[in-house]
Order: structure tokens, then C-alpha cells, then sequence
């Protein structure tokens, strides 16, 4: 291999003693013949290639050339892939055994193989054939075959769908809550601009925003309350909008959407409302135990125990709550004791008296209304002379009284219960 040929010259003398010595040369020609001892060399090897992910099948990336390190034999090679050292998959790329020309085999994906490197190391195998020797000899270089990116990835949410709740009144910058299997993620793994995107909010920006508004690759994002005043369960009990990643590239950005369902939760922010501002009623002084007084309502527009269901009414209260029953759930009031002082309307003419109600099963917010309770007289007293007895003078035979004599007596019930 380094040397094929090689010159010699000879030179031969006579022994003579005395007089002249003679002499003659003669040239030796050696030619050495080469043996199998060496493997192919690779004389043509570009160690680092590039190809967009786009290419199609059967694109021609490069050639190879070896030749056999025997130059005297020289037999030919044949040329095949033997591993991808990265994915330990080499059926990505293909090889002209006779050739040396490299192509590809399948579409690329750049994001399917490593996000860091995105490349293929391709060991190519160099291999004698017709060698007497065997295994025949071989010999292996590397190829590292570079991928570039095109912008074929699109903004992907992990989920298609999300649903998620918060409660009504939530301050600001509160978070919601995704539901079930919700993964809120996005990502597009294409290269620079073509893997930046913007997230925006579609339907809910008024009361919502989204965070960040802006990633590279991947991002994990959050929902926060921008406006607090719209969550209001009262008014809207669950809305739907939407979230968009778009690429922040000018030419032909790529979008993706998804559709997120948002319960509102309702919060105890709603009072009990009587339905009148005053409960002004008559019951009669000569009542009895069990006859209803009053029948008082409130409604509370929250949901469950927080609204109209759990409203309690807890509380009576003015002086006079002795001698009356107040239902704590149905806000009937009856009388509990009858008779005496209290039901007397000549001596008392009118209760006034508060009553309370509570939502949340009586342990939640309070409202209070007031009822007048008129005592409706009836006849219960006799009429009443002022005097115990008068006296008079009559002269016989006159019809006049010597002075006039006036009787009076007085009713304390009602003008309409005099005699």
C-alpha cells in the first residue's frame, strides 16, 4: 500500500590479485503484489448535512465514496447503513449500495426526533465485495444529517375541551379551577418564531385573562379574574368562550382554539327579602291560642340553603314576643297566650314588634321587618254609669222635675260598641 514497486542494482567483481579487476552490474526490477490485508478507505465523507423536515420521500442528501485499501485488488464496495445511533432507527434513510448516494426514506418530522439536537447520526458501513477473506473486510464512518425546521407545527392545546369553575365575586387575579382531566398546556415545538405563540381569551375578555400571553414551545396557562363584578351567579350561572394560540410569525400564522365551559359557584351575598316592608295586621282582643296573627315571607335570590330554601326565621322580638309563636320555617305567627292585659285593647291598642329571618339554615345573612299588631276591639264591657245612683225631686201632678235630672253611663269599648 505504500510501495508497489521496488529497484535494486547489482554489482559483481572478479577476484583478480594483480592487474585490473573487472566488473558488472545487473538491475533487479521487484514488483510487489498486494495481498487482502487492508480495509476500505473512505475517500469521500461529508461529515454534516442539512434537510429541511419537509422533504420529500427519495431527496438526494449526499454521496459517500470508499475504495479498497488494497490498491492492487481493488475489489468494489458496497455500501449500507448500519445504525442511527440517536433513535437506533434506520429506516429514516436509505443508501445506494453501489452508489454511496444518501436518501431519504420517509417524511422527517424535526420535533419527532430530539428537541435539543434534532438530528440523525448515521453510521455507514463500507464493505468489500468478492474479498477472499471473511468475513470480508469493512470499514464504518459517521454521518451527522442536521434537520432544519419549517413552520408544520400548530399551536396544540392538550385538551380540546375545558371545563372549569370559580365563584361569583372572586377577587381579582383569582384563578380558576380546571375540572376533571383538563390539562391546561399548549405547545408548538417548531423553531423560534415559528414555535412562539400568543394567547388570547375569545368571549370573556370583559370579565377574564389569560396568562402568559405569550410562550416559546410550551406553556402551562392560568385563567384570572380580570373584572369581579360580572361573576355574578345570580346573572349568569355558567358561559362559555374560548382560548386561541396563534404563531407570532406574519405569513400564514398557524391558530388552534379550544372551548372552555366556566361555572360560576354561588357565594352567600344575598340578604333575605321580606315581600312587604311592613306587616301591619288585626287580630281581635278576644283571641285564642293557635289563631294565626300573620304569615311573613322572605326570599333570598342565592342558590340552595344560601336562597329562598334555607331562609329561617329566627327571632321575634318587641316586648310582647311572650305571647306569640313565630314558625322558623313557614313564618306563621300564632298566638301562644291568650287573655290578660296584653289583649286587652282598652288598655293596649297595638303591638310593635320585629321579626328576623336568616338564610343558610338560620346561620346566615339577616334581614329584619317590623309588624304592627292592631288589636281589634270587640264587646267585651258593659256600659258604666257615672254615678252610683241619682236622685230627683217631683212635685205631684207636674211632669217636670224640680230640677233636670241627667243619667250618663260610658262604654270603654269603640264608638260602634256604645249603647
Amino acid at each position: 500500500e505504500k510501495q508497489t514497486l521496488h529497484q535494486l542494482k547489482i554489482l559483481a567483481m572478479d577476484r583478480a590479485k594483480q592487474g585490473r579487476i573487472n566488473t558488472g552490474t545487473a538491475a533487479i526490477l521487484i514488483k510487489v503484489e498486494d495481498v487482502e490485508d487492508q480495509p476500505p478507505e473512505f475517500v469521500r465523507v461529508q461529515p454534516v448535512v442539512r434537510i429541511a423536515e419537509d422533504a420529500p420521500i427519495g431527496t438526494q442528501i449526499m454521496q459517500v465514496k470508499a475504495i479498497d485499501g488494497d490498491r492492487g485488488i481493488n475489489n468494489p464496495i458496497s455500501y449500507s447503513i448500519s445504525t442511527n445511533s440517536i433513535l437506533n432507527e434506520p429506516s429514516s434513510f436509505g443508501i445506494e449500495n453501489s452508489s454511496g448516494v444518501i436518501a431519504t426514506k420517509r417524511l422527517l418530522d424535526r420535533e419527532a426526533i430530539s428537541a435539543s439536537s434534532a438530528a440523525y447520526i448515521l453510521q455507514i458501513t463500507a464493505t468489500e465485495i468478492g474479498s477472499s477473506i471473511f468475513p470480508a473486510p469493512s470499514s464504518q464512518t459517521e454521518v451527522t444529517i442536521m434537520i432544519t425546521d419549517v413552520n408544520d407545527e400548530t399551536p396544540t392545546f392538550r385538551s380540546k375541551n375545558y371545563e372549569c369553575e370559580i365563584a361569583e365575586n372572586a377577587a381579582v387575579n383569582t384563578p380558576v379551577t380546571f375540572l376533571a382531566r383538563s390539562i391546561p398546556e399548549v405547545f408548538d415545538h417548531d423553531q423560534g418564531n415559528n414555535g412562539t405563540f400568543n394567547l388570547f381569551l375569545k368571549g370573556a375578555e370583559d370579565m377574564l385573562e389569560i396568562t402568559p400571553v405569550q410562550a416559546i414551545n410550551e406553556a402551562t396557562f392560568l385563567i384570572r379574574v380580570k373584572n369581579s363584578s360580572k361573576l355574578d351567579y345570580e346573572q349568569i350561572r355558567s358561559m362559555n368562550f374560548s382560548i386561541i394560540a396563534k404563531e407570532v410569525v406574519i405569513l400564514k400564522p398557524k391558530y388552534s382554539e379550544a372551548q372552555v365551559r366556566l361555572h360560576i359557584l354561588d357565594r352567600n351575598d344575598n340578604f333575605p327579602e321580606f315581600i312587604k316592608n311592613v306587616y301591619d295586621v288585626w287580630i281581635p282582643e278576644n283571641c285564642q291560642v293557635g289563631t294565626t296573627v300573620a304569615w311573613v315571607q322572605a326570599l333570598d335570590d342565592d342558590s340552595g340553603n344560601f336562597g329562598t330554601k334555607g331562609i329561617r326565621y329566627t327571632n321575634l322580638s318587641g316586648g310582647s314576643e311572650h305571647l306569640l309563636y313565630l314558625h322558623p320555617i313557614t313564618g306563621v305567627i300564632t298566638v301562644k297566650a291568650a287573655g290578660g292585659p296584653n289583649w286587652d285593647r282598652e288598655l293596649v291598642q297595638r303591638h310593635y314588634l320585629t321579626v328576623e329571618a336568616r338564610d343558610d339554615l338560620g346561620q346566615g345573612n339577616r334581614n329584619t321587618v317590623q309588624l304592627i299588631l292592631n288589636i281589634e276591639d270587640v264587646n267585651d264591657n258593659p256600659p258604666i254609669f257615672l254615678q252610683k245612683f241619682y236622685e230627683a225631686r217631683l212635685v205631684e201632678n207636674n211632669a217636670d222635675f224640680e230640677s233636670p235630672l241627667r243619667v250618663e253611663a260610658r262604654d270603654a269599648d269603640l264608638n260602634g260598641n256604645k249603647f
